[in-house]
């Protein structure tokens, strides 16, 4: 094997500093660009920023949406199984100790009941035997049984169940006291239940298919773990609109929220002091905080015009959703709006993420208003669009019948969408919808209706 030296040419991409900057102030949406500007103030005496005041603050911001509404929180209505304890207020298991103590009950009774209570998982199940706990604390077996029947009937009702036919048990005899099938049926056949074998149910205890449903439309509504699940500490990301979108008679203006290029400035007083500095080290490094301030500056007045003139290209695009948000969105792939704004499709993508665009009521991502095209013969459709027409499809099925996926096929074909059969079935789940055997109904049930939570927000 001979070796030499072989003179080659080759082209490489080396970013500056400068544009690495600009790379990634574009990704940050606008609360990580805030925290940005505001340390590299503190650290640049030539960079003077004025941070937004607290009343402006709250007026973009957008805190994270409150959870909605329970049946656990429903207890004007008859369905809450009970009242949980505030979770920012007390400790779960002080409030319980102290419901413990008002119980009329004898003090042997309230001892092992507060045995019970700090012997709960952070569930609320009791997974510890009643024969351990009584050799460790040394209180008979029976004060115990007697102590958890009381801990069963506390608040929230169904804590201190050693499994989940029994927690589900327990809340059914509470709620439904004449109801002695529905208990003797999750006692003793809740993977029945739960599978619908109505049929082998109805033949268990000789009562109709539809009274078994009843009862699992009952056990839908319980709460298999009564305490709330303690989730790890995070800290809380609140979300803030980069841009409002104003309906006006000329169409549709946008406005760059908290635009911080009108926040930052160079300080005038340290552009006089270094006029007066001789040459130097010290007045190399104030020139560099100058230049560095400068670049930050421009760097975002970048950012705020991309923004700005991508967002406006999406509104046109769009523009129909926006108006009426039950109207599917148009097939766009960032690499088609890449060329119809000249950017590069990383820099878009980057542009796009984490930005909220504010419309009247709504917040909608600028990455959701991308969606892929899907052929289907001479024509295209999006996901959206599909969903749409699926979910129209199973509302006005035969509620005895329901069409099985290959039927969906057959008639979304009717409207020429041509898709597999493994793609309805995928679409089904996300809509929410069942297979067509937890379907099927009596004539006279309601329509299977699209479950809202498995769609996202922004697609009809």
């Amino acid at each position: 094997m001979k070796t030499g030296l072989i003179l080659q040419q080759q082209l490489n991409l080396n970013l500056s500093p400068q544009m690495l900057l600009l790379r990634d102030l574009i990704q940050m949406d606008s609360v990580e660009l805030e925290q940005y500007v505001q340390t590299a103030a503190s650290e640049n005496p030539f960079l003077r920023f004025e941070p937004l005041h607290e009343k402006d603050l709250f007026a973009h911001s957008v805190y994270p949406p409150e959870p909605s509404e329970s049946f656990m929180e429903k207890e004007d209505t008859g369905d809450a199984v009970s009242h949980l304890p505030d979770p920012d207020g007390p400790d779960l298991y002080a409030v319980l100790h102290a419901d413990a103590d008002r119980l009329p009950c004898s003090a042997t009774d309230k001892t092992a009941l507060h045995c019970l209570i700090s012997c709960l998982e952070k569930n609320g199940r009791l997974e510890t035997p009643l024969e351990t706990i009584s050799a460790l604390s040394h209180i008979p077996l029976s004060r115990l049984d007697r102590a958890l029947s009381l801990l069963w009937h506390m608040d929230p009702v169904g804590m201190g169940a050693r499994s989940l036919s029994e927690c589900l048990s327990i809340q059914i005899k509470h709620l439904y006291p004449d109801d002695t099938l529905a208990a003797a049926v999750i006692e003793s056949h809740l993977p029945d239940l739960a599978q619908e074998h109505f049929s082998k149910l109805s033949e268990e205890y000789h009562a109709a298919p539809a009274r078994f449903r009843e009862i699992l439309d009952r056990v839908r509504l319980l709460d298999p773990f009564p305490l709330p699940v303690p989730l790890p500490e995070e800290p809380i990301r609140y979300i803030r609109e980069d841009l409002t979108a104003v309906r006006t008679a000329d169409g549709i203006r946008l406005v760059l929220c908290g635009d911080l290029s009108e926040r930052l400035d160079l300080d005038p007083d340290y552009l006089v002091l270094l006029d007066s500095v001789p040459k130097g080290p010290d007045k190399q490094w104030m020139l560099e905080k100058k230049q560095a301030a400068t670049d930050l500056i421009s760097h975002i007045r970048t950012r705020g015009q991309l923004l700005l003139e991508t967002a406006a290209y999406l509104t046109g695009i769009q523009s129909d959703h926006l108006t009426d948000p039950s109207s599917p969105l148009k097939p766009l792939t960032l690499t088609q709006a890449s060329r119809e704004l000249g950017l590069h499709v990383s820099l878009l993508s980057r542009l796009a993420s984490g930005k909220y665009l504010r419309f009247g009521t709504r917040l909608i991502p600028l990455r959701t208003l991308f969606i892929r095209e899907i052929h289907s013969g001479e024509k295209a459709f999006s996901a959206p669009q599909i969903r749409l027409c699926l979910s129209r499809i199973i509302e006005s099925e035969p509620p005895d019948a329901p069409y099985t996926d290959l039927r969906l096929c057959e008639e979304l074909k009717k409207i020429g969408i041509t898709i597999a059969r493994r793609t309805v079935a995928k679409y089904r789940k996300e809509l929410g919808i069942d297979i067509p055997g937890r379907r099927k109904r009596a004539a006279d049930a309601p329509a299977v209706s699209v479950d809202s939570s498995c769609r996202s927000p922004y697609t009809p």
